[in-house]
């Protein structure tokens, strides 16, 4: 997994209005959290999406 730059732009729709960042994985699957995220929580996540174990 690695890490890419990340630009603000203007948003459209609740979904993306609410989020405050949003991470694509290498497969292709779209998160997005809130400003106050848990970032433990996220890599927990992100691990099972890509399928590693926790």
């Amino acid at each position: 997994m690695a890490f890419v730059e990340v630009e603000q732009g203007s948003s459209k729709g609740p979904a993306k209005e609410a989020s405050a960042l949003e991470v694509v994985t290498v497969s292709g699957r779209v998160v997005r959290v809130s400003r106050d995220f848990d970032a433990e929580t996220l890599r927990r996540l992100l691990d099972v999406l890509e399928g590693e174990a926790c």
